[in-house]
């Protein structure tokens, strides 16, 4: 798996000239790792781009696992690699902010912030998301004006007795099953990358971020150790204050 993050959250340019509404085009994914996926006919839309996203998260680094998120609007014209990234507003995963390697900015967010910066419109879009989006992330996209999330799992209690009451936004929850993971498996092992290619890389991948997390707790350490000495100094100061007096 390619461990070095990549450029900013991708974003279609806009179309329009003199700064009006942008329009869908081709989004440059190529600095993204897809393992060549293709679109298969026989899947759903929906299917295929829930793939592909399972594809692209696999660049994010977050030690916490890895996430990613399209923003999708309109349908394909056809089953075709350029078909499909033509309607792709913007794609990213989750990100680090505060730290090196933990998910502290979800993918949700990015992509959210993404279309913002560049003054994309993704009213009415579909956002497919690797994992069901948290309550924060998607109080995000309803406020974005995303009108369907597409997802693997249920969604937590307090968003589904939500939706029991809204019909401006939608859920789709699309199982994981044996059959989908040996198909995306397929696909990272053909291209002969990936964590999932070969049990070595796995499991040099595992020691990877196994030393990535213990340098991650001992950075911690040293602050929260750092913490407590300055405490104890500004205590001590008080005190001798106090006894001056």
């Amino acid at each position: 798996m390619n461990t070095i993050p990549p450029p900013s959250p991708l974003i279609q340019p806009s179309l329009s000239p003199l700064g009006g509404p942008p329009t869908p085009s081709f989004l440059d994914i190529t600095q993204w790792e897809t393992y060549d996926w293709s679109p298969s006919p026989s899947l759903s839309i929906d299917e295929n781009y829930l793939d592909l996203c399972m594809m692209l998260m696999r660049t994010s680094i977050a030690l916490q696992g890895f996430m990613g998120c399209l923003l999708v609007k309109g349908e394909p014209p056809s089953y075709t690699r350029t078909s499909y990234f033509s309607q792709i507003l913007t794609c990213s995963i989750n990100t680090p902010f505060f730290t090196s390697f933990n998910s502290e900015v979800h993918a949700e967010i990015n992509s959210i912030s993404a279309a913002a910066r560049s003054n994309i419109n993704v009213n009415g879009s579909t956002a497919y998301i690797s994992m069901p989006p948290c309550k924060n992330c998607f109080m995000s996209l309803k406020m974005a004006g995303v009108g369907r999330i597409v997802s693997r799992n249920r969604l937590c209690e307090t968003i589904t007795d939500y939706l029991t009451k809204v019909n401006t936004i939608t859920y789709l929850d699309i199982p994981d099953t044996d059959i989908s993971r040996e198909r995306r498996l397929k696909i990272v092992e053909v291209t002969g990358r990936g964590v999932t290619a070969t049990k070595e890389k796995i499991q040099e991948e595992r020691k990877k971020r196994k030393i990535m997390k213990e340098e991650e707790r001992e950075r911690k350490r040293g602050n929260r150790e750092r913490r407590e000495k300055e405490k104890e100094e500004r205590e001590k100061e008080k005190g001798e204050g106090e006894i001056k007096e």
